[in-house]
């Protein structure tokens, strides 16, 4: 019995293991001093992100990728902030409905998505073009945006609003003074979670991009696919880093449970707020 629980432990150790390895032998390689990449390295050198950091053409795709995410986030943000409480409201069948197309992105092959989204961008004649990019990651960030607030939202005790708007506030200053600061936490996750989906897009992405404007991780794929350029390690590693750096804000502000299990926050809010 001892032995075939020291067995399990075991196994469970190698599996927590493995799953980070390739992210571990990635970094070892970005401060290899060699022309191409190789594991283990030769020895120990920061040439590489010297090379990143100071790359007009790196830093360029960097800056697109920034505010395309940023934007993104911020505009699936306010929209599953207006959608969330009209559907927190709505009959079960409506709201079923337009949950369903929320979470649609999620549902059907990025490839499929990404050709479909192709001839919308024609269309509007913004095919090839940063507005064009991120108006798609918009859509695409919208479910990861909506399920923290509707999470947040439906946590809220509606006595709150019903107390503050019988003591003379109005709807607006309701909202504002009331249900708005309730919602910070499912807002911040809403923004941190769709700045990393965004950021990080790429199969779809792959369908919008122009030689004039492309993403980072786009670029990545396409240097890669190239040549074994040593430089790719060393941005991956940094992609991680500042990934990380993301996620440990969110986990000491707020929390990753609006994001990882809100279904359960909903159940027991008390265990988690204590």
């Amino acid at each position: 019995m001892i032995m075939r629980k020291s067995a399990w432990h075991l196994l469970n150790l190698a599996i927590l293991l493995f799953l980070p390895a390739p992210l571990f032998i990635v970094a070892a390689v970005s401060v290899s001093p060699d022309r191409f990449m190789t594991f283990p390295p030769s020895g120990f050198s920061l040439i590489w992100y010297k090379e990143f950091l100071t790359s007009p053409q790196w830093l360029s795709v960097l800056m697109v990728s920034t505010a395309i995410a940023a934007g993104a986030a911020i505009a699936s943000t306010v929209a599953s902030l207006c959608v969330a409480p009209a559907l927190d409201t709505a009959r079960a069948s409506v709201r079923g409905a337009a949950e369903t197309a929320i979470v649609s992105p999620l549902i059907f092959p990025h490839a499929a998505v990404g050709v479909a989204m192709v001839g919308f961008l024609v269309t509007l004649h913004l095919n090839g073009t940063a507005a064009g990019i991120l108006l798609v990651h918009i859509i695409l960030c919208g479910p990861f945006a909506y399920r923290p607030i509707a999470a947040a939202l439906q946590k809220i005790d509606s006595s709150m609003a019903e107390a503050a708007m019988s003591l003379g506030a109005n709807r607006r200053q309701c909202f504002f003074r009331v249900t708005l600061p309730l919602l910070a936490p499912g807002i911040i996750t809403a923004l941190l979670f769709s700045f990393i989906i965004s950021f990080d897009e790429t199969t779809i992405t792959m369908f919008l991009i122009s030689p004039e404007v492309t993403t980072l991780p786009v670029q990545i794929y396409s240097r890669i696919r190239d040549a074994a350029d040593p430089v790719i390690p060393a941005i991956s590693t940094f992609l991680v880093i500042a990934t990380l750096a993301i996620v440990l804000i969110l986990q000491r502000t707020v929390g990753l449970r609006f994001f990882v299990n809100p279904e359960e926050e909903l159940r027991n809010p008390r265990q988690y707020a204590e």
